[in-house]
């Protein structure tokens, strides 16, 4: 009986220390995924702000462009 109880605590033993192992390496695998999302949604926030930056320079260039051809125009009818 008590060689069957250590059998069992050893094959007990084994078990866990593999399904220990198997943890640690999905574990190792979550952070690494989980470093590689947080890394992509750096770089889309990066891109996003250089988007917003060039779009507010374009409006900001258009609505000048606009604003000097309101000016020609303007005077362009007063000088008629």
């Amino acid at each position: 009986m008590l060689e069957l109880e250590e059998k069992l605590h050893n094959h007990d033993a084994l078990i866990f220390s593999r399904t220990e192992a198997q943890l640690d390496k999905f574990k190792k695998g979550m952070q690494k995924h989980l470093t590689e999302i947080s890394d992509r949604i750096s770089s889309n926030e990066q891109h996003t702000h250089r988007l917003i930056n060039q779009y507010e320079h374009l409006k900001d260039a258009l609505l000048s462009n606009i604003e000097s051809d309101e000016f020609t125009d303007n005077q362009s009818n007063e000088l008629k």
